[in-house]
């Protein structure tokens, strides 16, 4: 009998499992059932909660994707994880602190939702990992299948490729962007496969952006992407220090303070909800 909360942040969506309260032991082949939208719970992602064995987090956070392959980060679902923990586990400190699998992520309440510090973004390839020599300018051309793809790369602890795109009208093209994403998740250039993120620059303070994501496809949301994005616009002075991040689902609002290096992801997180599975296959 596994008790779930189904909840999304901006409509990409989660099965949050608190396996604070219960023993969970979960196969691969198990989450993706749980993900599965037709015989399933549904959803992008499978988020567990866990006590944390870490005295400098409150709780440990993994990330499971719809194909059951477990990632390192995920912002939208930190987001929903400590809404969840203040609105049925009564958590009363101003701030929460998540383990995942490569930092601690800190949470905490404001206007616009819950506010999560994502840590610092990286842009050497040995941080994606990303098999290519350095380029100071993170702009790197790469030939796939005779098809010559330009984008940056940067780690939000998780590894993403940025695609700046001139028109609006290019984000509605989902086969080609589709296309394009899985020539580079398939290519050898990333070992870890990749998180593809096409934007446009909409105005100084806005971008739209669409993100085709590793183990899921496109997602109405994906806050390590916006992250990312907003990080590597910022660094090719394409925008200032923070900016309004359009995506299918919504909006997200995305800081990088460069005194700290670290960046904060705001926007909404919602509990649709809860309920018991009976079976899961084996």
């Amino acid at each position: 009998m596994l008790k779930f909360t189904k909840m999304h942040g901006l409509g990409n969506d989660f099965v949050v499992i608190d396996a604070i309260d219960q023993i969970i032991n979960l196969q691969q082949q198990q989450i993706s059932f749980l993900a599965d939208r037709k015989y399933g719970i549904g959803c992008d992602q499978v988020l567990i909660i866990e006590q944390s064995l870490d005295p400098s987090a409150d709780f440990n956070y993994r990330i499971f994707n719809a194909d059951g392959s477990e990632v390192e980060h995920c912002g939208n679902g930190a987001r929903c994880v400590v809404e969840y923990l203040y609105a049925y586990k009564q958590i009363a400190k101003p701030a929460i602190k998540l383990k995942i699998k490569n930092r601690i992520l800190t949470g905490t309440k404001s206007k616009n939702g819950i506010d999560i510090n994502m840590g610092q973004p990286q842009f050497t390839p040995d941080a994606i990992p990303f098999i290519h020599a350095q380029n100071q300018d993170n702009i790197y051309p790469l030939k796939i299948n005779d098809e010559l793809i330009t984008c940056g790369v940067v780690s939000m602890g998780n590894p993403h490729v940025c695609i700046k795109l001139e028109h609006s009208s290019a984000l509605d093209k989902l086969p080609h962007l589709k296309h394009i994403a899985l020539l580079l998740q398939n290519s050898p250039y990333f070992p870890q496969s990749v998180n593809v993120n096409f934007f446009v620059k909409v105005d100084a303070d806005n971008i739209r952006l669409v993100t085709y994501e590793r183990g899921c496809g496109f997602t109405l949301a994906c806050g390590t992407g916006a992250c990312a994005t907003v990080c590597y616009a910022i660094s090719q002075s394409l925008l200032k220090d923070s900016a309004w991040v359009n995506v299918p689902g919504g909006k997200l609002h995305i800081a990088w303070d460069k005194t700290s290096n670290d960046v904060i992801l705001s926007g909404s997180a919602v509990s649709v909800f809860q309920g018991q599975l009976c079976n899961l296959i084996p």
